[in-house]
């Protein structure tokens, strides 16, 4: 299990980084949370498809940064 983060620095950040007005909190910040883990996933699963075409027993930077291109397009708002 990935380590959590205190919903009180959660809501620290996600206030400091947007111009949103959070109205319900504790929601908002768990839903911030999930997608974050659900990028993460997605991340590490797409690396790894990179890494096994490549033929690498082992993930590297390289793969990650591919990864990255291709999910954060997925992701995007």
């Amino acid at each position: 299990m990935a380590p959590s983060i205190p919903k009180s620095k959660l809501n620290r950040v996600i206030k400091s980084k947007t111009s949103f007005s959070i109205t319900n909190a504790d929601s908002t910040t768990t839903l911030v949370y999930l997608n974050y883990l659900t990028y993460m996933k997605e991340l590490l699963r797409e690396a790894s498809a990179q890494a096994a075409d490549d033929g690498a027993s082992e993930v590297m930077p390289i793969h990650l940064k591919k990864a990255n291109l291709t999910v954060s397009k997925r992701f995007q708002g």
